[in-house]
């Protein structure tokens, strides 16, 4: 099983010392936290908020591949969805 890194600190300096595959590393990392703050974005809430602003519900994690030039890079997306407000 593998070890999975979640101080940038530590990806930093466990990058340094095998290039490849600490790449992978962070930008699986990055691109988890950007799509995180994306789906915060669209919801208008982080996760159990209750706020009158909300626009969105959160619908679950999936899966996905990025190819890369490092290689296939397995993400994790949030679904969003929109509520249909009849309009």
């Amino acid at each position: 099983m593998k070890k999975h890194l979640h101080l940038p600190g530590e990806i930093i300096l466990q990058f340094l010392q095998d290039n490849e595959e600490r790449m992978r590393q962070i930008l699986t990392w990055f691109l988890n936290t950007i799509m995180e703050y994306e789906a915060q974005f669209q919801a208008g809430a982080t996760h159990y908020e209750r706020t009158t602003t909300r626009k969105a519900h959160r619908n679950g994690y999936r899966k996905r591949t990025l190819k890369t030039r490092y290689g296939a890079l397995e993400a994790t997306t949030e679904g969003v969805s929109v509520p249909d407000t009849g309009v």
